[in-house]
């Protein structure tokens, strides 16, 4: 299990929303255990306690309908101890937030990322391999979540001007925070300070190569040369991630580290794409008809925003592919399509 110092559920991220739901599990003899990490059919937990490995009781493994009810990283769950660090998990609570996507391919199922987290930090990297349509699908993804979505543009040295060279690529969402850093020469860590404190949770998202695991590398260096402590943050020493799994700061908080994602199938609804989308949104309910199409009709702000360019065409495409996307999606949940 590695070196452990014993941490508080609060630092865990316990607080009055899982307590209230932990009432009749309590009466049973049962404790919370937070997910640590997932390794096919064995959990990594964490509680007030050593660490222990957690298994799914046969009455949770066999009454559970849909995989994303079985427990996921960031869970909080309902434990029986045993012996040797071991224990069965037999509930899960109900989840504050979801970070999920759509399992690739045909099959209709979501797939979890992360739960229970409080700040979705969507990781870009200034160099050629931003992809702006990706992020797009990421910050859509992180509204429908329930975690607030942050804006991490790694590499920042390779940038002179940064406002600039982010207006220039039509990034348009003023509610979003965005922190300039650079994981290689430790810069702009401070910045990230807010997210990191006792009991948050913030997850990293973005594509492979972003650089996630080096800025989480530079926060953990960071962190440890500020406390001069030393806690079980990982158990392999540098951290490279090859799995998801929950990473405790040794000053507070907590970061929950993931993979580079090929690419993201949206989990979303129009509710969600109208956030990320909010400019586009704004103009559509300028349109003098309630139900225009942005197509042929008159007076449509939309289409007039588009020729004076203050919203740029790759977006407005970007946006019509999505609402296709999550329109399909809800007929498909629906059954009308199959």
């Amino acid at each position: 299990m590695g070196e452990w110092h014993n941490v508080s559920l609060e630092e865990l991220g316990w607080d009055v929303f899982f307590e209230k739901r932990f009432g009749s599990f309590l009466k049973k003899g049962w404790v919370p255990y937070r997910v640590a990490r997932v390794d096919r059919n064995r959990w990594l937990l964490w509680g007030e306690s050593d660490p222990i490995v957690g298994k799914l009781s046969g009455t949770l493994r066999y009454h559970t309908a849909e995989p994303s009810s079985l427990p996921s990283l960031g869970d909080w769950v309902a434990v029986k101890r045993s012996d040797d660090h071991q224990g069965f998990i037999h509930a899960v609570l109900p989840r504050k937030s979801i970070f999920s996507r759509k399992v690739a391919g045909l099959v209709l199922q979501e797939q979890i990322i992360a739960t229970n987290i409080d700040y979705a930090w969507v990781v870009v990297a200034c160099d050629q391999s931003f992809r702006l349509r990706s992020i797009e699908r990421y910050i859509t993804q992180c509204h429908r979540s329930g975690a607030k979505p942050v804006l991490v543009m790694n590499k920042a040295e390779l940038i002179e001007d940064h406002e600039q060279w982010l207006n220039q690529r039509s990034i348009i969402d003023p509610s979003i925070p965005v922190h300039w850093v650079s994981a290689r020469n430790k810069q702009g860590l401070d910045s990230l300070s807010p997210y990191l404190r006792k009991g948050v949770t913030s997850t990293l998202v973005g594509s492979s190569g972003v650089g996630k695991s080096s800025l989480v590398n530079a926060i953990i260096s960071e962190d440890l040369m500020k406390t001069g402590e030393v806690r079980a943050y990982d158990h392999k020493g540098k951290h490279t991630t090859t799995k998801r799994e929950m990473i405790v700061l040794p000053k507070g908080g907590m970061i929950i580290d993931n993979p580079g994602m090929r690419e993201i199938q949206l989990w979303a609804d129009e509710a969600n794409l109208d956030q990320s989308f909010s400019d586009i949104d704004g103009y559509a309910k300028q349109c003098k008809y309630a139900n225009c199409t942005h197509g042929s009709e008159p007076e449509c702000a939309v289409r007039e925003a588009l020729e004076k360019g203050e919203i740029s065409v790759s977006r407005w495409e970007n946006y019509q592919k999505m609402l296709r996307e999550v329109r399909y999606l809800e007929k498909r949940k629906k059954g009308k399509i199959r």
